[in-house]
């Protein structure tokens, strides 16, 4: 078993939106931003998944 690539990017126009998945939710990504410029950013430890044509499996 192959260990998981992991990237970072801040270009969010490279990723898409699959289809099926529940839509964003304006408060949880409000909070986020916030948790990250107040200094508890999770985000190294609980990374969003992405499949391998770079649509967003779990975001949140």
């Amino acid at each position: 078993m192959e260990s998981p690539i992991i990237q970072q990017s801040t270009d969010y126009s490279q990723f898409t939106v699959i289809i099926g998945n529940r839509p964003l939710n304006e408060k949880k990504i409000r909070k986020l931003v916030s948790d990250i410029e107040n200094g508890f950013n999770m985000l190294p430890y609980v990374p969003s998944i992405v499949n391998t044509i770079l649509g967003g499996v779990n975001w949140e």
